[in-house]
């Protein structure tokens, strides 16, 4: 985990602080040394003392609040990380689940267009089977009305031709037979179409 290290910023910041007023100093100790010939140390050890008191006061009044500061900073860069931590726990969770669902509904998908193609082949075989059967009745009823209709034709043929034979042979009986004759005939041609 990260954790930040406060105690080695600090001194840091110190000592840069101390080089930039020492810079300071020489500067200005260069122009009074315009008039003054000779480095005063003296009044450079004073500012130095006054700046470490003034620093080390800085660093004593300001030290619990540093630190608090740093604690919350450490905290809320830990909380983030952790929110950061769980939310790609449960992005990839969320990614499972995703691909799970996918990987299912790809499945199901196949298995209803299977289902699909059977059923289509059972009703086509269905209709097909009701197509067959229905020919094979409409065969059967016009197989039935054509015997009718033959039987139908015949008996007429038969009826028609009987009369047409009864009427031929009576026509030829009346011209050469006679009334009593012709009775007889019919009688028994009667008698021979009644056992026929």
């Amino acid at each position: 985990m990260l954790m930040l290290r406060p105690k080695r910023k600090i001194p840091a910041l110190v000592t840069l602080l101390a080089l930039l007023l020492l810079a300071t100093l020489a500067l200005a100790a260069e122009e009074e040394g315009a008039e003054h010939h000779g480095f005063p140390v003296g009044q450079v050890i004073a500012a130095v003392v006054n700046f470490i008191v003034f620093v080390a006061v800085l660093v004593w009044v300001s030290k619990n609040a540093i630190k608090q500061y740093y604690q919350k900073r450490s905290e809320v860069l830990m909380e983030a990380i952790t929110n950061a931590q769980k939310a790609l726990v449960e992005a990839k969770a969320m990614e499972e689940k995703a691909q799970a669902s996918l990987t299912q509904a790809a499945e199901e998908t196949e298995r209803i267009l299977e289902n699909a193609k059977r059923a289509a082949g059972q009703y086509s075989d269905e209709i097909i089977e009701g197509a067959k059967k229905q020919a094979e009745r409409i065969l059967a009823d016009a197989q039935s009305t054509i015997q009718a209709e033959t039987k139908k034709v015949t008996d007429e043929l038969v009826q028609d031709l009987s009369e047409r034979v009864v009427e031929s042979a009576r026509k030829k009986l009346t011209e050469k037979v006679d009334p009593s004759a012709q009775r007889g005939l019919v009688n028994e041609y009667l008698d021979k179409v009644g056992e026929g």
